[in-house]
């Protein structure tokens, strides 16, 4: 077996009662970070790049990351370039929805900053008050693996000097978003769809809203009743700019909607509507 298969059978047992069964994880993604495996591979990839110009990887998910292998509930494996300086995202801190391994690959060590939250007892509602505090600063060298909680830590990598790469995994994901900070105050700025169906939903909501695509209206609603509550808040928002009617009884319905930040926008903007009579 390969070291990435051995990785994967290594995730595939501990999966059924994840978290449990990391450490053995940890131990064979460090030993497939200081293997020839992926060296093999992305040799392979070149290959096949310079063969068919025209072929588009189906797992590569960016010039700066490489998905290697993807599992059930978005439990994935990336290498990833860690960045070389400033870049448009600079200014904020993103955690992670899942548990995360972290680990160098090649001989120069991987630095960053170690964050934690500790000032969110419900991990799916964001308080102004959810600061997070600086833990340490973290040099990983070959072979180290870091274990990363969800919602808890935060891993800021520090600019290298040169073209650094990094393997992190992801584990099945346990929220349904991932909170950004503001690098300057270290408090949550918004949060975006840890699962990028919910945000492909979102975007098709807003479209067909500039669109002015009111047939679309019904699917629209029906998407009030989804899982994560900020697909709903959009679905509600939405579907009152293509149908009124049928925007303002979900608007209503929304008061008791089992997330507190969508029963509070829906009774600002019922509030709003009030006042505008």
């Amino acid at each position: 077996m390969s070291a990435l298969d051995v990785f994967v059978a290594a995730v595939e047992r501990a999966l059924p009662a994840w978290p449990d069964g990391m450490d053995a994880c940890a131990e064979a993604l460090g030993s497939l970070a200081t293997s020839d495996d992926l060296g093999a591979r992305v040799a392979a990839e070149l290959a096949a790049l310079v063969e068919r110009p025209a072929r588009t990887p189906a797992a590569t998910a960016s010039l700066h990351c490489w998905v290697l292998w993807a599992g059930a509930r978005g439990a994935k494996l990336c290498l990833v370039r860690v960045p070389s300086g400033a870049g448009d995202d600079a200014a904020y801190l993103t955690d992670a929805a899942s548990h995360q391994l972290l680990t160098p690959v090649g001989p120069d060590p991987v630095e960053g900053d170690l964050y934690e939250q500790r000032d969110a007892p419900d991990p799916e509602v964001m308080r102004a008050g959810c600061v997070l505090r600086a833990r340490r600063r973290v040099a990983l060298r070959a072979g180290d693996v870091l274990s990363l909680r969800p919602r808890r830590d935060v891993f800021d990598f520090l600019p290298s000097d040169g073209p650094r790469y990094a393997l992190v995994f992801d584990g099945p994901r346990v929220h349904t978003q991932q909170w950004v900070y503001a690098r300057e105050t270290l408090l949550p700025a918004t949060s975006l769809a840890a699962d990028p169906h919910d945000a492909r939903l979102e975007a098709a909501m807003r479209l067909l809203r500039v669109l002015g695509h009111t047939p679309g209206a019904p699917a629209v609603a029906a998407l009030a009743r989804h899982g994560a509550h900020f697909v709903r808040w959009t679905a509600v928002r939405h579907a009152s700019g293509l149908d009124p009617a049928r925007g303002l009884a979900l608007l209503r319905a929304a008061v008791d909607d089992p997330h507190p930040h969508v029963r509070d926008a829906a009774r600002r903007a019922l509030a709003r509507l009030e006042e505008g009579h």
